[in-house]
């Protein structure tokens, strides 16, 4: 008797593979085919099992031929989902080095400065600094801390420091208080000598070197 009918090709349902890998995920499954006289082929597809398969939907095709020539064809496919991995990589947040200016002003000085933030991603807010650029700054050290925030919420900082020095010449209050109190005849001149005593040894007022004799 003529055979005539095609082996039967049994192939897995459709497949879908999740991965964080831009390049693709490997795939494995094991078709089968049986003859209508039960006779057991193995198939072969067009891609082999434990192959790479790209991001997108890959089409298998496995056929099967049997003693008498007839060939049975299966299909299935085979999607892979790219899924990006988590960003946990903060931005990088580049301040300038230390900043040292001087001053006469007691109140402080204009400082300007420059300061950038880069992601891996994408910088969504910032860099902001506790103080911003052109603003005064006090006498002494002022400690400047920058952040930049990205589309995952990640948070990178950065600090430097703004020194202030003072080189003018500074007053104290209580010392223009006795001034004033003297020249009003309320303390005596030896209260207000105390005040000039002061000046000196703190080089408010300089007196010049003289020679003995």
């Amino acid at each position: 008797e003529l055979d005539i009918i095609s082996p039967q090709v049994l192939v897995p349902d459709n497949i879908t593979i999740e991965t964080d890998n831009q390049n693709g995920a490997a795939a494995t499954f094991n078709p089968q085919a049986i003859d209508n006289v039960d006779e057991l082929l193995t198939p072969t597809c067009n891609y082999t099992t434990g192959s790479i398969f790209p991001v997108g939907t890959t089409t298998v095709t496995c056929t099967a031929t049997d003693a008498a020539g007839n060939t049975g064809t299966g299909t299935f496919t085979i999607t892979v989902a790219y899924t990006p991995p988590p960003d946990t990589t903060p931005p990088v947040v580049i301040v300038p080095s230390n900043i040292a200016v001087t001053t006469s002003v007691i109140s402080g000085y204009y400082v300007s400065f420059d300061v950038t933030a880069t992601d891996d991603v994408g910088v969504t807010f910032g860099p902001t600094c506790s103080q911003s650029s052109d603003s005064i700054f006090p006498v002494g050290t002022t400690t400047v801390t920058c952040t930049a925030t990205d589309a995952a919420g990640n948070n990178g900082s950065n600090s430097f420091n703004v020194i202030v020095e003072f080189t003018g010449i500074s007053i104290p209050d209580w010392i223009k208080e006795v001034a004033g109190f003297w020249h009003l005849g309320d303390i005596n001149d030896d209260s207000f000598l105390l005040a000039i005593s002061y000046l000196i040894q703190n080089d408010i007022i300089v007196i010049p070197a003289t020679e003995s004799g």
